[in-house]
């Protein structure tokens, strides 16, 4: 499996962290990041995805990762 987990409560503290043999090292942070950013706008970060290809959003930043 190429995966991570990333479980934080609802102050946004790591609780879990599972990192899969082939993931990479890169999306550590990722994932915690992406599971802080649910708890802090009460939404799936699949929304912003979806805000950015509707063009609502034009740019998300994530320490050293500039998308848009």
């Amino acid at each position: 499996m190429n995966a991570i987990i990333a479980i934080v409560d609802t102050g946004g503290h790591l609780v879990y962290l599972e990192r899969f043999d082939k993931a990479q090292f890169g999306s550590i942070d990722v994932a915690i990041h992406k599971a802080r950013c649910s708890v802090a706008y009460k939404r799936p970060t699949k929304a912003f995805e979806e805000e950015v290809k509707s063009g609502k959003i034009s740019l998300l930043t994530l320490y050293g990762i500039l998308c848009g």
